[in-house]
Parts: C-alpha cells; structure tokens; sequence
C-alpha cells in the first residue's frame, strides 16, 4: 500500500504520572530507542502518522516526547526510523508531509 508520512509537534503540559500496569514515571523526554532518553520534563510532543494515498485510511503509529522543539538533527533520525518502520511491516511511502518549521526544513 503506498502511503504518505505525516508528522507534527505540538506544546503539551509538563508533569509526571505512575503508571502502575507498566511500573514507569511518564512525562519525561524520551526519544525513543534510536535516540534515548533524559531526565527533562517533556514540554513538546511529535507524533508520526501514515496516511493512504489511494485508500482512505490513517494511522497515528508513533510519538516522542521532548523538552523543547527538537533540533533538526535527532529529528532526522526520527524521520528515517519512521521509513524504516514502514517498510518494515509492509507500507510503501511516497511523500513526507510537515509543516514549515525551520527544524522541519533543515531536517529534510
């Protein structure tokens, strides 16, 4: 199926949560394993969704969370892993679609 990448930031409220079924602190900046995490409070989220081109379907299959806007360059990091992703469990994508944020930009 051929697909288009979609992803956005977005500012959340910072704060901590026990999540007692996983035994794990939520709410600090984690960037996933191709990054790492830090100790910070996660100020910004960015979700990556898949989106048909030719079929009407979408699927939000992945979020990091972040203390600030992320620099262009774990973000480029975070862009391929999401191709990879992909075209891991089968999907075929064609287009990246973001917004026009300078991190965006210089990350593409």
């Amino acid at each position: 199926m051929r697909i288009a990448l979609l992803f956005d930031e977005m500012a959340i409220k910072d704060g901590l949560l026990y999540d007692k079924v996983r035994d794990e602190v939520e709410g600090l900046e984690d960037l996933g394993s191709a990054i790492g995490t830090r100790g910070s409070f996660a100020t910004s989220a960015l979700v990556f969704m898949a989106r048909g081109i030719n079929q009407k379907c979408k699927q939000p299959f992945g979020y990091v969370l972040s203390s600030g806007n992320l620099k262009s360059s774990p973000l480029g990091l975070l862009i391929t892993a999401a191709i990879d992703a992909l075209i891991f469990v089968g999907l075929r994508p064609r287009v990246v679609v973001c917004d026009q944020g300078t991190n965006n930009q210089s990350a593409m």
